[in-house]
């Protein structure tokens, strides 16, 4: 069996899973490697579940700079994807990016956010840091600044068909938001051994921007409950999310993001998300009709 030459860390993750999944449909899967975090009593399923297809796993924390540096041994292109930890993740990003650099990595895409020079999102803020380290690296690399993930939004979905209502602070502000899938295509799409190595920015967002009024509208014509959009101001819509039992800091960070979306921090319509995918990215429609479908509305973190 060959060498694996690329590495997806978060592989255990949603969007690590879905990257890997795509990135398989036109690749070997003894060519891929997955960053998954120790786990000394082997009971994750998902590790097992990777190594099925052919997939070598190798163990790495981002807390954890000599296990990175091991598990970057011998890897050509890296799919960085950023820590989902709410902290300030400055000090994990950089132990990713000095692991690369000492292993000789010579290609990585970063999962980063739209517009992360500059957004008022406090969302940013690490993104940035993390942008300006890549940078300094002297590492060719790309920048996928991914827009807000659908999903997100669909957190609430069991909330709001229960009560009839979903609570924001976006006023009338368009999220060119799309599901996680379509940005999974697009990280296995710039990771791909063909595709080009260049240092570059990459816009990415959904085809088709909705408000928050709208997506109540189509929760409402798909479930038949009436769902209404009921907007805050931030400070409330904080208090409000505080009040269901979110950590400070998460409530925050959700407001401020509401915010920003009623300015137009999260709408985009380059079309570069489609174009770099080969195909349209899901609406709104199609995507809350497949978590419907789903019936699994709970436990999804949100992605950052």
């Amino acid at each position: 069996m060959s060498n694996p030459t690329i590495l997806i860390t978060g592989a255990t993750g949603q969007l690590g899973t879905l990257a890997i999944g795509a990135l398989m449909e036109t690749v070997d899967p003894s060519k891929i490697a997955a960053l998954v975090r120790p786990n000394s009593d082997g009971s994750d399923t998902r590790v097992a579940h990777l190594q099925s297809f052919g997939i070598v796993t190798r163990e790495g924390d981002y807390d954890d700079p000599a296990s990175l540096r091991e598990a970057f041994a011998g890897i050509d292109r890296l799919l960085f994807i950023s820590s989902n930890s709410f902290e300030p993740r400055g000090a994990q990003h950089r132990n990713v990016v000095d692991a690369a650099k000492h292993a000789g990595v010579g290609f990585i895409a970063y999962t980063s956010i739209l517009n992360a020079q500059d957004t008022p999102l406090q969302l940013a803020i690490d993104h940035r840091e993390t942008e300006a380290m890549l940078a300094a690296s002297g590492i060719n690399h790309v920048l996928l600044r991914n827009g807000w993930y659908m999903e997100n939004h669909f957190l609430a979905l069991s909330n709001a068909l229960r009560d009839g209502v979903i609570i924001g602070a976006a006023e009338n502000g368009r999220f060119s938001a799309a599901m996680r899938s379509d940005y999974a295509a697009a990280g296995a799409a710039v990771i791909h051994p063909d595709a080009e190595t260049s240092t570059r920015i990459l816009e990415l967002a959904g085809d088709t921007a909705y408000k928050l009024h709208e997506l109540a509208e189509e929760m409402s014509r798909q479930s038949g409950k009436a769902v209404r959009y009921e907007n805050m101001a931030p400070h409330v819509f904080r208090s409000a999310l505080t009040s269901h039992g979110l950590p400070t800091h998460l409530a925050s960070l959700l407001a401020n993001t509401d915010a920003g979306a009623a300015e137009g921090a999260l709408f985009n319509d380059s079309g570069t998300l489609a174009k770099v995918i080969g195909r349209p990215t899901k609406n709104l429609a199609e995507g809350l009709h497949s978590t419907l479908d789903s019936a699994n509305f709970d436990g999804r973190p949100i992605q950052t």
